[in-house]
């Protein structure tokens, strides 16, 4: 493939030397990679330019290169250009009269570069406020959240507080309602006691007042007993007086009537006077073994019967 100038590229030239394919490096500043450059027997075109060859961008004079050797087609900032005369100015490949000079050709990728190192600081200045925005309102979302979560847990904290208030004052009011049922126990037991105390009283005064008329009625039937011998006494006196009488009549009136009479008489009284006297040992011996018992289960009675009578 010819470029403007007619010249083949050195690439599809069977007899390019081998030092034609060697490279050199610029001297120039920015970092850049050269490519391998040609020989050829005649002239660069740019030699017979003269006052055409000027920069496209300034209008600037160039000087003319008169031997290949002195350009080669490099790669610089992303471009394929050549390179003529050590770097004095450079042409596009494929671009014909767009010569730049070295302050053009170097220039606007400065300023490209300095726009876009601006534009990437500014994006960087931008991505980084965007950044700490983004860490500003994490960072408030964190605080936020760390008060909500506050909040919450002072909230837990209170209700917890108050349901151990609520607790506390039922557990209070359980131990009131304890100490006043166990108060309630106690005065009902206290009222018990002291009511089965006057039960117990009020049955010994009633066993008191029982042992007492027992005795009296045992006293009074001693002295029936005592009018009952008397009686017995009497009687068997009458019989006596009887019998007696009896006599003195069988003595005046015969003999026979006379003890038919007393012997019946006699009799009869004798066995009065045995009746009674059965009926009074009964009723002492009863009175005797009753006062015994008496005396026996309530020793601290002791009750006279002598002194009653």
């Amino acid at each position: 493939m010819a470029d403007s100038y007619g010249h083949r590229e050195w690439w599809k030239m069977g007899n390019a030397p081998y030092e034609a394919t060697l490279g050199s490096l610029d001297s120039h500043k920015h970092k850049h990679t050269y490519l391998q450059s040609w020989k050829m027997g005649n002239t660069p075109s740019e030699a017979t330019m003269g006052s055409r060859l000027r920069c496209s961008k300034c209008r600037k004079q160039l000087c003319g290169c008169v031997n290949h050797d002195d350009y080669f087609k490099i790669h610089i900032y992303g471009r394929y250009v050549y390179k003529y005369n050590g770097g004095d100015y450079y042409r596009p490949v494929g671009a014909d009269m767009a010569y730049e000079c070295a302050p053009c050709f170097h220039g606007a990728p400065k300023e490209e570069l300095r726009c876009t190192e601006e534009a990437r600081q500014e994006a960087r200045g931008k991505a980084e406020e965007e950044l700490r925005q983004a860490e500003d309102a994490q960072r408030q979302a964190e605080e936020e959240r760390r008060e909500a979560e506050e909040e919450r847990r002072q909230a837990e904290e209170a209700q917890r507080q108050a349901e151990e208030e609520r607790r506390q004052a039922e557990q209070a009011r359980r131990q009131a309602e304890e100490a006043r049922r166990c108060t309630e126990v106690a005065r009902q037991e206290a009222r018990g006691k002291a009511e089965e105390a006057q039960r117990q009283a009020a049955d010994e005064r009633r066993q008191a007042e029982e042992e007492r008329r027992q005795a009296e009625q045992a006293r009074r039937q001693a002295e029936e007993a005592q009018r009952q011998a008397e009686k017995a006494r009497k009687e068997a006196e009458e019989a006596r007086r009887c019998t007696e009488e009896a006599r003195r009549e069988v003595m005046n009136q015969g003999w026979k009537r006379a003890v038919w009479n007393a012997a019946s008489s006699f009799i009869f009284s004798k066995c009065s006077f045995i009746l009674s006297l059965l009926l009074i040992l009964s009723g002492v011996c009863w009175n005797y073994e009753k006062w015994t018992q008496i005396k026996m289960d309530l020793p601290i009675l002791d009750l006279d019967c002598g002194g009653h009578a």
